[in-house]
């Protein structure tokens, strides 16, 4: 199925990025995985059907040169994810979540295709009793929100990319470190 696709995921350790990893090997991709191991996490799969791993900082532009080069697609999930911890650290937020975004798509070549998982935080509080969709104007109202939306708009710009606004991921993940929400 993976037609020999080679997939490079930032983050790929993490909440969603280790469950991901899992399904794109299983399903006969080549994954590389870069990922900082922030929390020490242990959950990537061992064995047969395991990822390339580089340990690395997503905002390093050597690093994410050189694991970027061979990749077909690139899914970035690195992050700081949520409001707090954005507030606690907002310099590492807007260089992880927006500047290192920013980084990729011009390390990338322009056949080099992003798939962008992001947060629904930049719709902002919303209206009352209505859905929102891909039309729904963006006002995001937390660092969290304001990064993701700007690396979403630089994502879109590059063109040979896709972005997915994400519901609150929650539940069980082999990539839970000491947070476990995303």
């Amino acid at each position: 199925m993976g037609n020999g696709q080679k997939i490079l995921i930032t983050g790929g350790a993490g909440y969603i990025g280790s469950v991901l990893t899992r399904r794109l090997l299983e399903r006969g991709f080549s994954v590389t995985v870069l990922d900082n191991f922030l929390y020490g996490q242990k959950s990537l799969p061992e064995g047969d059907k395991n990822p390339a791993v580089i340990r690395g900082d997503c905002r390093d532009r050597t690093i994410v040169r050189t694991a970027a080069r061979a990749a077909d697609v690139v899914i970035p999930l690195a992050a700081l994810v949520g409001m707090p911890l954005c507030d606690q650290k907002p310099e590492d937020a807007r260089t992880t979540n927006l500047e290192a975004i920013r980084m990729l798509c011009s390390e990338l070549s322009p056949e080099q295709r992003i798939l962008f998982p992001t947060t629904n935080s930049g719709y902002g509080i919303g209206q009352k009793d209505a859905y929102c969709t891909e039309d729904t104007p963006l006002h995001p109202i937390s660092l969290y929100a304001r990064t993701k939306v700007e690396a979403e708009q630089a994502v879109l710009e590059r063109r040979n990319s896709i972005t997915f606004r994400l519901a609150t991921a929650f539940g069980d993940s082999p990539g839970c470190g000491l947070i476990c929400s995303s």
